[in-house]
């Protein structure tokens, strides 16, 4: 199912979205809640999807039942001999009871849409004539819902082969990241016969492709959705249908038109409904694509939960806590992701895209900066693919040209001009530049701290940007402001940053619905800078410059001393929050490349509150760069920029939850 927070009769494909709402932010790596999720009321309760597992549904005796079907082929396993060869030893056990064998740690790989293998580390104890022998090994069992449940065990051996199954979550999502959709999109091209579509946009139809896939589709108005733009239903059932959407009154206010008689109509199986309250005919197709995605990728899950569609209403939610979400899965979250992501990669396929860039990027001949250059290759994809800009735009950047944020941005459905940034700085999932001067004023109304920023006229909304209003970077044409080319081409070094905030709609989806200012780190950065700025009476701009300068060239112990005296600590304090001797802090300083470790550096940056301007530039001065293929340096690099003032058990909070070592502060010594 695809949803959005407000859906209105007038939306469609044509018109030209604003940035607040950001599809391209679908990372299929990240099955829990998205961090600092809002709820969808003033009580920041969060509600998610009380979903079933497998591995209960497995061996409850309402559903699965296999404790029995185990025990029994166990038996027969023995009694046939076949434990003698898996072991290679004469067993003597006459017969095995339940206590002679435990079954832990169950693994799923998914074969085809309905059909997977449920596999489980099993441990048996032996009797042999030379004492009592504890085989460890697998048990597979090949599982459906064909439409209801079966299972039938496969066999036993010391280990299985994986390749060409995909592994699946405890829920029977896939567990895909990003690029594993992609791919999994084109492959259902070829399944379904329609490879061409791979390198032909015309030959990329989504009715055909439902149509391949035995799907039917339906156009229907559907009644009291709120926001739920489409759906697909895996067997026969019921839909209330009937006017429902918002229009504006002379006021610009939302009102909500609804049918005073809406009725039910009958859904066969394998239809997809397209919510006509929500989108026009014609400009559905990437909502059936959507809907393709989650019939082929997510059968198996909703087979799980018994459920009939992938209509959120009907499923079964829970209230938790904001403190609880932080370690809480949302399957359906996951699955939305994964369902969006591969609604981009139907429409725009991996191979046949990173193709047009390149050759678009090749074929460019001039350009001021990067915003630009993917504003002109945008601007071309989109007359040879026949897609709307923003779809290109959010497709260009999921396929990793960060750049391109700064190409084909509309406020108020005026495009805003191309505009660079320093993409070391920028954190893709979290930040914008971008802000419309409605949610300016809607920000201001409830954050002091950004009310007086503007109220004192040091920043201005010019072009799109919340800007610092000083000649350099604020022109005036036209009677509108405008930044200047060369605050065009800087907006990190001189436009405020906001960082986006997942929302909760009325459905349960999480979707990108607020912006929040971003006030704690341009004070944290503005602290540092402030002393120069007034030693040499110049701008916070030309201060940052000068301080990295003077911070890249100067001596390592001096720039740490700096630092940790306007920090107010002392060399001991440090020491004791770092858990290491004054001793090894000083040899860590005086050869750093030996001495200091890269976890050393992170714990001093996260308990100093350094701006990641500031972390990255000491993690160099200390030897210790970021490599970009090193998952874990990837994710403190993201510590570093998201949670550069929560602290390090945040840090670590984060490094557990993607299964990468704590940061390892030293003992003493």
């Amino acid at each position: 199912m695809n949803a959005i927070i407000d859906s209105s009769f007038d939306s469609n494909e044509k018109i030209v979205y604003d940035n607040n709402e950001d599809i391209r932010i679908t990372d299929c790596s990240k099955p829990g809640i998205p961090k600092d999720a809002a709820g969808k009321d003033k009580s920041g309760k969060i509600m998610v999807a009380d979903f079933t597992t497998f591995n209960s549904y497995f061996f409850d005796r309402k559903h699965g039942n296999m404790r029995n079907n185990i025990y029994e082929y166990l038996n027969e396993a023995l009694e046939c001999g076949e434990l003698d060869q898996l072991t290679k030893r004469k067993i003597i056990t006459e017969h095995l009871t339940m206590q002679c064998y435990t079954l832990d740690n169950l693994k799923f790989w998914g074969i085809d849409r309905s059909s997977f293998y449920t596999d489980i580390e099993i441990k048996i104890a032996l009797d042999t004539s030379e004492g009592v022998f504890n085989w460890q090994g697998m048990l597979r069992c090949f599982c459906r819902f064909n439409p209801d449940f079966e299972c039938d065990i496969y066999g036993m051996d010391k280990e299985f082969e994986h390749k060409g199954l995909t592994r699946l979550s405890s829920y029977l999502v896939p567990v895909y990241k990003n690029i594993d959709v992609d791919y999994a999109a084109e492959r259902i091209w070829e399944w379904y016969g329609m490879k061409e579509a791979l390198t032909n946009p015309k030959a990329r139809d989504a009715k055909e492709l439902a149509r391949r896939m035995g799907l039917k589709i339906e156009y229907l108005p559907v009644y009291n959705h709120d926001g739920i733009d489409s759906m697909v239903f895996f067997s026969d059932s019921e839909l209330v249908v009937g006017q429902d959407f918002y229009v504006e009154d002379e006021n610009g206010k939302k009102v909500r038109c609804k049918d005073e008689k809406p009725h039910k109509v009958k859904i066969s199986a394998d239809t997809i409904v397209v919510n006509t309250n929500c989108i026009r005919r014609e400009y559905s197709d990437f909502n059936i694509f959507h809907e393709c995605i989650h019939y082929v990728k997510h059968y198996l899950a909703m087979r799980l939960q018994e459920l009939a569609c992938n209509d959120t209403r009907k499923m079964k939610m829970k209230e938790i806590t904001p403190e609880e979400a932080e370690n809480s899965k949302d399957p359906l979250f996951f699955m939305e992701n994964q369902a969006n992501r591969g609604a981009f990669a139907l429409m725009m396929p991996v191979s046949d895209m990173r193709e047009r860039i390149y050759a678009e990027m090749r074929d460019v001949r001039y350009y001021r900066h990067k915003g630009e250059l993917y504003d002109i290759i945008g601007r071309r994809l989109y007359k040879a693919l026949g897609l709307p800009e923003f779809r290109i735009r959010a497709r260009m950047i999921q396929l990793g040209h960060i750049e391109a944020v700064g190409a084909m941005n509309y406020v108020d459905s005026k495009r805003v001009r191309p505009f660079a940034f320093d993409k070391e700085n920028f954190l893709v999932e979290e930040h914008t530049f971008i802000i419309s001067e409605f949610m300016l004023k809607k920000l201001c109304e409830t954050n002091s701290e950004l009310r007086k920023l503007i109220y004192s006229e040091k920043y201005i909304h010019a072009g799109g940007h919340v800007v610092r209003k000083l000649p350099k970077y604020v022109t005036r044409a036209s009677g509108e402001y405008e930044l200047t080319d060369w605050a065009n081409e800087n907006v990190d070094k001189c436009c405020l940053r906001f960082r986006r905030q997942y929302v909760q709609n009325r459905v349960g989806h999480f979707v990108l619905g607020r912006l929040c200012f971003d006030y704690d780190y341009v004070q944290r950065t503005l602290e540092f800078l402030t002393p120069i700025m007034k030693k040499h009476k110049i701008d916070e701009i030309s201060a940052k410059m000068r301080y990295k300068m003077e911070f890249m060239n100067g001596d390592l112990v001096e720039e740490f001393d700096r630092i940790m005296h306007f920090n107010g600590d002392t060399r001991e304090s440090i020491s004791e929050k770092l858990n290491i001797s004054d001793k090894t802090l000083k040899r860590a300083l005086n050869n750093p490349i030996e001495k200091m470790p890269m976890d050393m550096v992170v714990a001093l940056c996260l308990i100093w509150r350094l701006p990641d301007w500031l972390s990255m530039m000491l993690l160099q001065k200390t030897y210790n760069p970021i490599q970009e293929f090193d998952r874990r340096h990837q994710a403190i690099d993201y510590i570093l920029r998201a949670f550069w003032d929560k602290g390090i058990d945040e840090a670590n909070k984060y490094l557990r939850s993607k299964n990468l070592n704590e940061l390892a502060i030293p003992k003493n010594n």
